[in-house]
């Protein structure tokens, strides 16, 4: 799932699937998957100094700056869940 800033075509540029208006993603803060019943089925949490429930193990400790995105990193094919976002995403 891809969610990125739609400035600059951004979005579009790597196929997102929602994009936002604002110029940034926020800083220091977290992304949730629900299903219809509201149950957590994924998170993925940025940056420092936040109390965000939305984290798995350790937040990855770099907010994106513009035009690089945070992305699950691949092992031997198959995108790495190992329920730590700080071993989980890299910055691309």
């Amino acid at each position: 799932f891809v969610w990125a800033n739609s400035k600059d075509n951004f979005a579009s540029l790597v196929n997102a699937n929602i994009s936002s208006v604002s110029s940034y993603i926020s800083d220091d803060s977290s992304i949730a998957l629900l299903n219809k019943s509201g149950n957590l089925i994924d998170a993925v949490a940025w940056g420092s100094g936040h109390s965000n429930p939305f984290v798995e193990g350790s937040p990855y400790s770099n907010n994106p700056v513009a035009n690089k995105i945070l992305s699950r990193k691949s092992l031997n094919g198959s995108l790495q869940d190992t329920n730590n976002n700080q071993n989980d995403f890299e910055i691309k």
